[in-house]
């Protein structure tokens, strides 16, 4: 049973986190953005976007006064490059090596940085607590974190971007995932093998609450 808080990866959207966390890293940068030059111009957060969206009902001189300090901006902010943090607590085998792989590749057509961290010791550290304060990162891609779903909110009511691959179980509302396709690969494989004949068929699955196990 699909979660609807999972999106499934398909052919047609194989690289849709990366599109999630593009998403939510603008969304983040444009509300800081907005407050900056709201504080810095004197008017109303409301009247900077509405002079961004090219609304008709502001005044010339308050248009003016934002547009310059929108420009200013521009040209005073250094170009960086984006980076990603990549976190992945467990040996790189075939499963999640090609998932790392995938999103190596994706993220350099994109021009992001990767900054991964790999390996089961990852499992017993506080990773996600000083992501929000780590100026070097922009967003993460957490790839089936131990972490309870609580941390998770936590992190996003932080106001970090992020999104979770193959989550172990359901994540809460609001939390940005992407699963594997358990159910229909599971059919897949059983298919397989009762079109071989086969009929005594054994199923050596995880925990009964992971997602994968419910497939």
């Amino acid at each position: 049973m699909k979660h609807p808080g999972v999106a499934c990866v398909n052919p047609q959207g194989e690289f849709r986190y990366i599109d999630l966390v593009e998403r939510k890293i603008e969304n983040v940068k444009q509300r800081a953005s907005l407050r900056d030059i709201a504080a810095e111009t004197g008017v109303s957060i409301a009247t900077v976007s509405r002079v961004l969206n090219d609304h008709v009902n502001v005044a010339p001189r308050t248009r003016d006064l934002v547009l310059q300090a929108v420009e200013r901006r521009r040209q005073e902010t250094p170009v960086r490059s984006r980076t990603v943090y990549v976190r992945c607590p467990y040996v790189l085998t075939d499963y999640f090596g090609l998932i790392v792989s995938s999103i190596a590749e994706t993220l350099k057509l994109h021009g992001l940085r990767l900054l991964l961290d790999a390996g089961e010791s990852g499992q017993h550290t506080d990773a996600l607590r000083g992501l929000p304060g780590d100026g070097d990162v922009d967003a993460a891609i957490l790839i089936l974190p131990p972490e309870e779903g609580d941390e998770l909110v936590e992190l996003s009511q932080a106001g970090f971007p992020f999104v979770v691959v193959d989550p172990r179980t359901p994540p809460p509302p609001d939390i940005a995932a992407v699963s594997a396709a358990h159910s229909s690969g599971a059919r897949a494989i059983a298919d397989h093998l009762i079109g071989l004949g086969h009929r005594d068929i054994a199923v050596i699955a995880g925990p009964e609450e992971w997602l994968a196990g419910d497939a």
